[in-house]
């Protein structure tokens, strides 16, 4: 391996980090191909493994924003009275009060549960009641058949 590529490792490294592991930009910031780093990924193991390690810290990162939408944004300020002072408490501290900025996202507690949270039963499944038909006497063609008409209704509902 030359010089020359060790070096341009190197810099796709830290353009992969920079860029939360995004490959076109990384690539583009260096100026080398996708082809090269694919070549580079497929036969270099010490490579692989460190841009392994910076998805990894991508996925980190994503799962840190994740956090701070589920909780939303609070801040604490000290009370005031109606001239403007800070109030104090008997012992003399500042009384706070807590103040949302950002209420917490539904949407990505609901994410974060079905994607984390299987194994406590959050994800979406189908039920499908069959009241008409005894299954177990039923021949295969006639399961088939059901099995389309079930799927079907499911499409239609």
């Amino acid at each position: 391996m030359t010089n020359k590529t060790v070096q341009h490792k190197k810099a796709m490294l830290q353009a992969l980090e920079q860029s939360l592991g995004v490959v076109t930009t990384a690539c583009k910031k260096v100026g080398i191909g996708r082809t090269t780093y694919y070549d580079w990924l497929h036969n270099d193991p010490i490579f692989k493994e460190q841009v392994e390690d910076i998805a990894n810290v991508a996925i980190d990162f994503a799962e840190s924003q994740l956090f701070k939408s589920i909780q939303g944004e609070t801040s604490n300020r000290a009370v005031r009275d109606s001239a403007g002072n800070v109030m104090l408490d008997a012992n003399g501290n500042p009384i706070m009060e807590e103040i949302v900025k950002r209420n917490p996202n539904v949407t990505a507690m609901i994410f974060y549960l079905k994607t984390k949270g299987k194994k406590r039963g959050y994800v979406e499944t189908t039920i499908i009641k069959n009241e008409d038909n005894d299954l177990a006497s039923m021949t295969d063609e006639e399961l088939a058949a059901e099995i389309a008409r079930l799927k079907a209704a499911n499409d239609e509902g």
